[in-house]
């Protein structure tokens, strides 16, 4: 005895007369006739429906334009460049700020990508699958110098205000100025980043670590520039000069010296979909390095296609989103569903 036919084949034409549903309109091997009174309706119709749903296609990293790039600031170009994380070619322009630099970047809860613009006081956001400006979207007021970006645990958007010396907080959908946080980081403060409850920020003078509330609670390192968090909820910090150096959030140094080194210009890094670190040169390459720090590739992994200097200044993984069942099967499993009649308790099956 054979069933043929899917669950999304169900419709109202599928009934008949006698109440029997034909799976297959050419070669209606199994009629299904319903009765009722008995549990085995409910436990069959709902183990087809478990089937279908478990046999959904799901889509593709192909299906998210960008997403699952690396993502790389342009700072004298203006421009977000995109490249393959597992052999460094170049993918395309990701989005062009027309104007002003591109400095920071970082990717909000909801999967955009911001975009730090010190000279032109604004933080643009960007959708992370097109690399189109999210509408709705405005810093106000305008920051002033805003440097580096990060995002807390709750979604809150941070940005340092590099001339004033401050780190204020914006609602991430709109952009409007929630306070000021961080009220004296220092005017040669550029990069931030968000670990285990703490914001760290760099300068000239080290690494401060401050609580939400905006108290100092710590001072480690030297000097930097551009700060992330890694995978495992650690520092890396780069000098500007050729390393980037690893810190517990403690701020004790991991290992007697740089995590990596070799890069000449180093102002940004960060991590890939395997733990690999990625490191932004002003020279206008990345060089990547596994999670131990050993080199990966060639060095450079990835050379910008523009000259323009200081060139590039952060670098960010596009994250894919998870994996979704495409709409249109939802929808055809869900008329599926609803054309099976309520009342309907139990089946027995004949063949022909």
């Amino acid at each position: 005895m054979r069933v043929q036919g899917d669950l999304a084949a169900l419709h109202s034409d599928s009934l008949q007369d006698d109440g029997r549903i034909s799976l297959n309109d050419q070669n209606p091997y199994v009629p299904i006739h319903f009765a009722t009174n008995s549990v085995a309706t409910h436990r069959c119709l709902w183990s087809l429906l478990a089937i279908s749903i478990l046999m959904l296609p799901t889509r593709s990293a192909d299906a998210f334009g960008f997403r699952g790039d690396m993502l790389v600031a342009d700072f004298a170009e203006s421009k977000v460049l995109a490249f393959n994380p597992s052999n460094g070619a170049y993918v395309g322009l990701f989005a062009d700020l027309g104007s002003g630099a591109a400095q920071t970047l970082a990717e909000g809860p909801n999967g955009d990508i911001y975009v730090s613009s010190p000279d032109t006081g604004r933080v643009v956001a960007y959708d992370g699958d097109t690399g189109q400006i999210v509408s709705g979207f405005q810093l106000s007021p305008l920051a002033n110098y805003p440097s580096g970006l990060t995002f807390d645990s709750s979604g809150h958007l941070y940005v340092i205000n590099q001339l004033a010396g401050t780190v204020n907080q914006y609602d991430p959908t709109t952009g409007a100025l929630i306070g000021t946080t961080l009220g004296n980081v220092g005017t040669g403060a550029v990069g931030i980043a968000y670990s285990g409850g703490s914001l760290y920020v760099t300068d000239s003078a080290g690494i401060q670590q401050f609580n939400l509330t905006g108290h100092l609670l710590n001072t480690f390192g030297g000097s930097f520039f551009q700060i992330t968090t890694g995978p495992n909820g650690n520092l890396y910090a780069a000098d500007g000069n050729s390393s980037v150096y690893e810190f517990t959030p403690s701020g004790t140094q991991v290992g007697s010296g740089p995590f990596v080194t070799g890069v000449t210009g180093v102002y940004g890094a960060g991590f890939g979909p395997d733990g690999s670190l990625y490191a932004a040169s002003l020279n206008n390459f990345v060089d990547k390095f596994d999670s131990n720090g050993n080199p990966v590739g060639n060095s450079p992994f990835f050379t910008s296609p523009f000259g323009s200097t200081p060139g590039l200044s952060s670098v960010i993984y596009d994250a894919v989103p998870a994996s979704v069942p495409e709409p249109s099967t939802l929808a055809m499993l869900t008329i599926a569903a609803l054309a099976i009649p309520l009342r309907m308790r139990s089946f027995t099956r004949t063949s022909r």
